[in-house]
């Protein structure tokens, strides 16, 4: 049959000529056109030719090399919102895997079921079509897959599409493990810049030495080993994005320069004595409070509001628990599926465990956590292997939170089930550790608000100078006072 003018649009990138008769003939009566791309070379000119008018685009992963994958992602960023379906040689449960956590919408494993095929092929069409008529229902869709399904993740989604159309500059604050680099993706996969390079750059990676080289290139002779002319990541994110991770690492003699090329859209290169002109959105990121280093003069005020036009706070899992049950549950298909075990679940003790565990490597040690488990697990999930070990005693936690006219401090004690068997609940040790813990979270808490300064904060504590002296050691405090 002859599909009307209207007909969704489907692009099949498959060099197996199998493969691409066999997608034929499952679609014969439905009302799709379907286009072949027999050359994964010719994918990505086709893919833009036919712009916002596809609707579904098909790869087959028997492609040479990485072709697939890396044709999955710059098309993912390009248009996240377009729904991509994976073709996977039977029995590769880590290709489909990876390709789910590459973006891909569904993945379809050889030899094809035709019935089932029209069936993901129909459910990916209506996708589109939601998500033309409601764009940030795409943009929430993304951030929930990845980070959960909480209130706060919400409102996250919200402030990305709002802000990732735009050119402002954007500052990401969050913990390690949060998410920030999949947010700065986000951000330019909806930007007008989207086509262009998405360049990330780890501030604290770089040695110091080689910062200004880095960032702005250099010119052939500009120092020994300088055998010809190189641009920096400035000029390699020309037309895109460069997204500046832990930001608040980049040393304060370096800081003039980068609001340099900031403010004026043009960098030097080392040796050079033209400024170079380039055309980049900058995104940061950073774990550590730049408010807070910038009072003691760690970072410089005016870079700081270049920088954060448009700031970000992605909260930590353990301010949005609804988020860690959902997310477990999501790394624990795709580690049973990489791991091809049968699909399990987690016992009741288990889920308790996910549940009061502060995470503080954030969702990056929960897929960890989760992938343990699975690895030494033989059916349902009894224990959560949390950090590197499962200590015989109890254990206390603590947590600080900063509100908004507050520091709340919540404290709990976890105690471990072989304990209850043996009859060994040491209350009074656990009492003391968790009371440490909280004195140490106050004192740390009052020293950042006054700047590391410990005879204020001895003051404000009515603690006299030699205790908070001691205490500061003792606790490991030293990184958070002034000489």
């Amino acid at each position: 049959m002859t599909p009307p003018a209207t007909a969704p649009s489907l692009l099949v990138v498959a060099e197996n000529d199998v493969t691409w008769q066999t997608i034929r003939r499952a679609c014969a009566n439905q009302p799709w056109r379907l286009i072949l791309c027999p050359s994964w070379a010719e994918a990505p000119a086709a893919i833009e030719s036919l712009g916002r008018n596809l609707d579904l685009l098909v790869i087959e992963t028997h492609l040479p090399g990485s072709c697939a994958t890396a044709l999955l992602d710059s098309t993912h960023y390009t248009d996240p919102s377009l729904p991509i379906i994976m073709v996977t040689p039977h029995g590769t449960p880590r290709a489909a895997v990876a390709s789910i956590r590459a973006g891909a919408f569904d993945y379809i494993s050889q030899p094809v079921d035709e019935e089932d095929l029209v069936i993901r092929l129909a459910v990916a069409i209506e996708r589109r079509e939601l998500m033309r008529k409601r764009p940030q229902a795409a943009v929430d869709e993304e951030v929930e897959q990845y980070m959960g399904p909480s209130r706060a993740v919400s409102e996250l989604a919200r402030l990305v599409g709002q802000v990732g159309t735009s050119e402002l500059s954007v500052l990401i604050e969050g913990e390690s493990g949060t998410g920030k680099e999949f947010l700065a993706r986000r951000l330019h996969a909806l930007s007008p810049r989207r086509r262009g390079p998405f360049i990330a750059v780890d501030c604290g990676a770089i040695p110091e030495t080689l910062i200004e080289s880095k960032c702005f290139g250099y010119k052939k002779g500009s120092f020994t080993g300088a055998d010809a002319d190189r641009g920096g990541f400035f000029q390699a994110a020309h037309g895109g994005t460069l997204f500046l991770d832990e930001i608040g690492n980049l040393p304060l003699g370096h800081q003039p320069r980068l609001l340099r090329a900031l403010e004026r859209r043009e960098v030097l290169p080392v040796g050079a004595t033209s400024p170079v002109p380039v055309d980049v959105r900058v995104i940061s990121a950073t774990n550590l409070s730049l408010t807070g280093r910038v009072l003691p003069k760690a970072f410089r005020e005016d870079l700081f509001h270049r920088l954060a036009e448009f700031p970000i706070r992605i909260p930590p899992l353990r301010e949005r628990p609804e988020d860690i049950l959902f997310l477990a549950h999501k790394f624990l298909e795709d580690a049973c599926r990489e791991m091809d075990k049968p699909l399990t679940s987690f016992s009741p003790i288990a889920q308790q465990q996910l549940a009061m565990y502060d995470w503080p490597g954030n969702v990056r040690e929960l897929r960890s956590a989760v992938r343990r488990a699975v690895v030494v697990s033989s059916g349902v999930i009894a224990s959560i292997p949390i950090g590197t070990s499962q200590p015989d005693g109890p254990i206390g936690g603590v947590t600080r939170v900063a509100a908004n006219d507050a520091i709340i401090i919540h404290a709990r004690a976890v105690i471990n089930l072989r304990n209850l068997d043996l009859d060994m609940i040491p209350l009074k040790k656990t009492v003391s550790e968790v009371t440490h813990k909280i004195e140490r979270e106050i004192i740390a808490a009052v020293l950042q608000k006054v700047n590391g300064n410990k005879s204020h904060a001895a003051r404000l504590l009515d603690i006299d100078y030699k205790t908070i002296y001691s205490k500061v050691k003792m606790y490991g405090l030293e990184k958070d006072v002034v000489a």
